[in-house]
């Protein structure tokens, strides 16, 4: 993935030095009196230039606390929406209302009067120090850039983030590994901080600061919105709402692309569950809806299903699977094509699968920690336009002809996992960059009605101009 560069070189300027030549006359050797009809319509088009291209920038939510409260001033001047239906934002003047699967949250602008709702967690904002008890909400802090606000995370030792991995490795590092095997230790630490995002509610159901964070089961624009909700905390509305617009812009050109494109072959998520306790071995195909929306948005097709379908035997799982053209394989632990083959008990007979006769079975572990800890449980849940070039790069290669994937590789003819190292954080204090992917076709946008009309102002003004001069 190439970042877009400029086309265009800057030309030095020596304006510190006097000019000993005429500027450069197109009029033809006609003088104007500026002062006369020809100089209000030029001053006309600079206006409507100006104003055409020059958008006020969002103002910024307030970072500290109110010290003289003002019940008539709206302290959120940014404002996020959320695309997907099931999270809703309301905003009051001096706090906000957040409201998804059955939970209500109120976020108060430190410094204003505490509301009273009790049927909420209610949170002053911007929260300070935050507990992560899982790897899912790890790259929206680091977009963020709010590192520094980690204190605590659970499980550490698997997230993959370099920077994360740099902070942790400090000799006195500043986040601190949750105790989970103790709950009296891991309580007392998670009573420490402002805010703990988790996965799902467990034995922590009690904690007034925690947030359930189930973001990995939602759809694409789900997935997304959960920045938004994350910056809520920290009033970052303005950059979540730069970071989100740039993702699905880019999501949005590719899978425009690749819908135009004939191919459409079968994808199956697919995972062999290995026997665990009192539960016995079996073979499952997801359907989860961000999985068929990016299998969908790249040009592929899925296998009919919701949720997650099971299968007790292994001839009833290759039933299934007999016209999938691609197989991604979820299988915990699984990295190479021998530990494929071994779970799903593939060998030399059953060639006439497609996806094995033309080597079509990846992995999201392209990159690893060295504790098994992929980007695919981090980065991959926010960034989906780089997730859908992934797809598109296998599902409609001619597409993306010399794209190199970032979290996929085919099992089947590629061996080696990309290590993430520590010292491949540039600079721990920076907010990680979105990544930035070429769209394999020129789209175009449609215009608002106000650019349609400041167009429009500025062909019948420069028309004006040079019917004048002619």
């Amino acid at each position: 993935m190439a970042a877009a560069s400029s086309k265009f070189s800057s030309i030095p300027s020596d304006s510190s030095k006097p000019r000993h030549t005429s500027p450069t006359s197109f009029l033809n050797g006609r003088k104007y009196n500026l002062s006369s009809k020809f100089h209000p319509l030029i001053l006309l088009l600079f206006l409507v230039l100006s104003a055409s291209f020059h958008p006020v920038k969002a103002q910024d939510n307030q970072q500290d606390c109110i010290v003289d409260f003002d019940s008539n001033k709206d302290y959120f001047p940014a404002k996020v929406s959320f695309e997907s239906s099931d999270i809703k934002i309301t905003y009051s003047n001096s706090y906000k209302t957040i409201e998804y699967d059955g939970k209500k949250l109120v976020l108060y602008q430190c410094g204003a009067p505490k509301p009273v709702d009790d049927n909420a967690k209610i949170f002053s904002v911007p929260v300070g120090k935050v507990a992560l008890m899982d790897t899912t909400s790890v790259t929206f802090m680091e977009v963020l850039n709010e590192r520094s606000s980690i204190a605590y995370a659970a499980y550490s030792e698997l997230i993959s983030s370099a920077c994360i991995q740099k902070i942790t490795s400090d000799e006195n590092p500043s986040i601190q590994t949750v105790n989970t095997l103790n709950q009296t230790v891991s309580t007392q630490q998670l009573d420490e901080v402002d805010l703990v995002l988790s996965y799902f509610v467990d034995k922590l159901v009690t904690l007034d600061n925690q947030v359930e964070f189930g973001v990995t089961t939602k759809g694409i624009q789900g997935r997304i919105d959960h920045l938004s909700l994350v910056a809520a905390f920290f009033n970052q509305e303005s950059l979540a709402i730069k970071i989100t617009t740039d993702i699905r812009e880019s999501y949005s050109c590719l899978s425009t692309a690749s819908l135009e494109s004939t191919p459409a072959p079968i994808v199956a998520w697919t995972a062999f569950n290995a026997a665990f306790g009192n539960d016995t071995a079996y073979w499952s195909i997801s359907f989860a809806s961000y999985k068929t929306d990016l299998v969908k948005d790249a040009g592929g097709k899925s296998l009919e299903g919701e949720g997650t379908k099971k299968f007790a035997t292994i001839q009833e799982f290759k039933d299934a699977v007999k016209d999938v053209d691609i197989i991604v394989d979820e299988t915990f632990a699984s990295v190479t094509e021998s530990d494929f083959r071994t779970n799903y008990q593939f060998n030399d007979g059953d060639g006439d699968f497609k996806f094995l006769k033309n080597k079509m079975v990846f992995q999201a572990n392209k990159k690893s920690n060295s504790a098994g800890g992929t980007p695919w449980f981090e980065s991959a849940i926010l960034f989906n336009h780089v997730v859908l070039a992934d797809l598109i790069s296998f599902i409609n290669p001619s597409l993306l002809k010399d794209y190199t994937t970032t979290y996929f590789r085919n099992v089947l003819t590629t061996s080696e996992i990309i290590f993430i190292m520590a010292d491949e954080c540039g600079n721990e204090n920076e907010a990680l960059k979105v990544p930035v992917v070429d769209c394999p076709v020129a789209v175009t946008l449609k215009e608002s009605g106000a650019d349609r009309v400041a167009t429009g102002l500025v062909g019948a003004v420069a028309g004006l101009v040079v019917a004048w001069m002619c």
